[in-house]
């Protein structure tokens, strides 16, 4: 009896070292065509490398053309891949079947398997491949082609001794129930979900597809009538991009008008199925595949295009590249018929970047992965470093594998990956101020075509302010308008005012943005700066590179400079907000004084997102602001690909129900500067670029205090716009969705019914400002100038200056005696 110590797999022969029982070592070469081990000479290689290529390229006819009366004819010579050695006699597919019988019956000494000797005709079979029927297989034609317990387990046990590479594979997993059979009906639902799973995490697709099924007001299986009764604005309701609204709608189609029924589906051969599945928008050949696998149980299915089982033959046979997609046909012709069971042990094999590795003295250990499930969660003890929710069954190695490989030998990733970093500040600034993140994605972000320029309107968006109009006037706005028609975030930016050069890096911009849709396979990297996003209606699911940022009214989220981001409309067609862009330096919480360590804004409230990712090839479009202008590139992926992070310059969120209010408890009245949440500091101390202040529920105290907010004119100039609820100075015409604007040195105030209102009440007593009222203010030591776009926008109210015309004199000492003499103001 030979006892196999170790195996060493060399594509596309195996050489085994073995001890005989009676303690001799010997070393030589084994493949299935060859009646017992053979001596390792060069000779033999050749032919052991001979007989395996033949095999495989004679299958599928690489090497003849094959008519349907069985007769051969050689290829033009121009067209024929020699691969025979010298010497060596050609042999077709039959002559290597029949050496595989006598192969069979000669290693009955040998550790493989040999206790069958038939393979079940569960699939149309190349000629010279012994079959049998056994009894667990029904004569229905219509099931021969899917698999049973023991057809599945009499080809494993082939595998394992056709290809001896892969019987350790075979041994260690077994034989994979999930390839059985899901039964014959509801296949309607079963290619449904498929499509609302395309290119989503799974917990992203689980959650989409109990939306879609409640949409549908089906328990458990969905059907066609229930979702023709339903439009693609429904189905983008819960969750599905425009593209697969359609998908989902045509598969409906295609089995309500009987083009697809269960019955049909059932008795397709393979290639019908492909060929009839592949008409429906939104399958394609992949899906058929993981379709037949995985839900028909069909056993001889060779999904071509998926990426992990070209990656685990690679692993499987030591390949120094992934087997392009004829050498991987070739290949798999040796597992005929029975592929479906050959790809799914591809899924199990761990690709080499998995195993222990050694490199400059540092020792990092992987456990494998489950290529076929993908990454999934995993916590993290290091919290320097963000890995996705989705890397999990990776095993509990992993996070110490990547945190020692990215600090220490970074530009080695794990899983294949590409190290970039994204720096917010010049290399050598001081340490408390440089910002930057390494980011480690599938695919880098410089794979993309030349960036032209993208047809938008100019006087849209800008960020150069040399021009515009420059007014004392006060300026106020009525809503904008959310578009009836289709206008992703992007297309509805409009920029109102701001100051300095994008391009010079100093100054600022302030636009609105209104949208309807949300941004599909598109997104937006700004390099003029970083953009504080502050949502008035509709909640916006912000896509990063960094991951998911979910942002809803009464919340803020900052992307900061170069950062590509997408902006989706999870739950609503209606969108609108607004958007402080800052062009010199970055946002930072301003500091406390006195206030001491507590209050206002705390950093521990601001999130930054868990790393998320998508590996999936589409038509991508990126766009690029440069000084207000827009640039787009075309790319083959989507940019959202970063598997792992860590560093400190990263896309956050704030929720401003968390800010703590400071304000008096005596009396007078606090500067609103007591508000600010973020600021961007100037070179002038004590003077910003731009602050981001609030104005939320409170208590207000003070006594023998004028306690609205005061009339004033400010070295600062004011930008204010209203979430929700009603502004305490602005009793009506300031409205949510609104804005105002007061530049540097204009008189603003109270209007004239906040005003009587104040003075008529004369209230002493504590007083609770309204709950749902929310309003914020950027504030800035520029002097802004408003554009062209929003000076003449239809939402301008032009008579905004008459709510102070009320205003009346209110002086009683004009008969008094006043004491004209001068006192010290100390």
């Amino acid at each position: 009896m030979l006892q196999v110590r170790h195996l060493r797999h060399v594509f596309p022969f195996t050489a085994i070292s073995y001890t005989s029982a009676s303690g001799a070592q010997f070393r030589g070469c084994f493949t299935p065509a060859m009646p017992g081990p053979a001596m390792d000479t060069l000779r033999q290689r050749k032919q052991v490398f001979y007989r395996v290529v033949t095999r495989s390229r004679t299958a599928d006819n690489r090497t003849h053309n094959t008519d349907q009366a069985g007769d051969t004819t050689p290829l033009p010579a121009n067209k024929r891949r020699k691969i025979t050695p010298p010497k060596a006699k050609r042999r077709g597919l039959n002559d290597i079947a029949e050496e595989d019988d006598g192969a069979q019956s000669a290693q009955t000494s040998s550790s493989v398997d040999t206790s069958f000797t038939a393979v079940p005709a569960i699939a149309s079979q190349p000629s010279g491949v012994p079959a049998s029927t056994p009894a667990d297989v029904p004569a229905d034609p219509n099931v021969l082609h899917c698999w049973t317990k023991d057809s599945m387990a009499a080809a494993a046990r082939l595998l394992a001794q056709r290809d001896a590479a892969l019987a350790p594979i075979i041994e260690q997993h077994g034989v994979p129930a999930r390839l059985l059979a899901k039964g014959f009906t509801n296949m309607f639902n079963s290619l449904a979900r498929s499509i609302l799973s395309q290119q989503l995490a799974v917990k992203a697709a689980s959650v989409i597809q109990g939306r879609f099924m409640a949409l549908c007001q089906c328990e458990e299986f969905a059907t066609p009538e229930a979702v023709l009764a339903l439009d693609k604005e429904q189905l983008r309701g819960v969750g599905l991009s425009y593209a697969k609204a359609g998908y989902v709608l045509d598969l409906a189609k295609h089995f309500q008008s009987g083009q697809l029924s269960d019955e049909k589906i059932a008795t397709m051969d393979d290639d019908t199925l492909v060929a009839e599945l592949t008409k429906v928008k939104g399958i394609g050949r992949w899906t058929v595949d993981m379709f037949a696998m995985f839900h028909l149980g069909r056993p001889d299915v060779f999904p071509l295009g998926d990426l992990a089982v070209r990656k685990g033959l690679q692993e499987l046979y030591k390949l120094k590249a992934k087997p392009s997609v004829a050498e991987f046909d070739a290949i798999g012709d040796v597992w005929r018929p029975h592929r479906s069971l050959g790809s799914y042990y591809m899924w199990r094999i761990p690709t080499s970047n998995q195993k222990s590795i050694k490199k400059k003295g540092v020792s990092t250990v992987a456990a494998t992965a489950d290529a076929s499930a993908g990454l999934g969660k995993m916590a993290l003890p290091d919290s320097n470093l963000k890995l996705p929710a989705t890397l999990a069954t990776s095993g509990g190695q992993s996070w110490s594998y990547f945190c020692k490989t990215v600090r220490l030998i970074f530009w080695v990733a794990p899983y294949g990956l590409y190290a970039e970093q994204l720096s917010g500040t010049a290399f050598t600034a001081p340490r408390r101020q440089n910002k930057r993140a390494w980011l480690y994605r599938i695919r880098p972000s410089v794979t993309h075509e030349p960036f032209h320029p993208l047809d938008f309107p100019v006087e849209h968006l800008t960020g150069e302010f040399d021009r515009g109009v420059i007014t004392p006037n006060q300026l106020r706005w009525r809503p904008f308008a959310i578009p009836s028609d289709s206008v992703d975030f992007v297309r509805g930016l409009t920029t109102v005012c701001g100051a300095g050069s994008a391009g010079k890096k100093d100054g600022f911009a302030i636009h609105v943005y209104t949208a309807s849709i949300s941004m599909d396979n598109s997104c937006l990297a700004n390099a003029d700066g970083d953009m504080l996003i502050v949502p008035q209606q509709g909640t916006l699911r912000v896509t990063t590179e960094f991951g998911l940022l979910d942002v809803a009214p009464g919340e803020i989220c900052v992307i900061q400079r170069g950062m590509r981001f997408s902006v989706g409309l999870p739950d609503t067609h209606a969108a609108r907000g607004y958007v402080l862009e800052v062009f010199s330096g970055h946002f930072e919480l301003p500091d406390l004084g006195p206030i001491g360590s507590n209050g206002l804004a705390d950093a521990r409230h601001f999130q930054t997102p868990v790393a998320w990712f998508e590996d999936r090839t589409c038509h991508y479009l990126v766009m690029q602001k440069y000084e207000g202008e827009l640039f787009s590139a075309a790319q083959s992926f989507s940019p959202f690909n970063v598997v792992a992070w860590h560093g400190n310059y990263t896309p956050y969120k704030y929720d401003l129900g968390k800010f703590c209010p400071m304000n008096s408890v005596a009396f007078d009245h606090p500067d609103p500067s007591i508000f600010t949440v973020l600021t961007c500091p100037s070179a002038i101390p004590g003077t910003a670029v731009a602050d981001f202040v609030i104005f939320p529920p409170r208590w207000t105290v003070a006594q023998h205090t004028f306690r609205p907010p005061y009339y004033h004119r400010n070295s600062m100039s004011e930008f204010m716009g209203l979430i929700r609820g009603t502004y305490e100075a602005k009793q009506e015409g300031f409205l949510p969705g609104g804005a105002s604007l007061h530049l540097c040195m204009t008189p603003h105030g109270p209007d004239t019914s906040t005003y009587e209102l104040a003075i008529q009440q004369a209230n002493e007593e504590p007083r609770q400002l309204q709950a749902d009222t929310l309003a914020f203010m950027f504030e800035t030591n520029y002097m802004p100038r408003i554009t062209a776009a929003a000076l003449g926008s239809p939402h301008v109210d032009r008579n905004y200056y008459k709510c102070w015309e009320g205003l009346r004199s209110h002086f009683t000492g004009k008969d008094a005696k006043l004491d004209q003499t001068s006192e010290s103001v100390h």
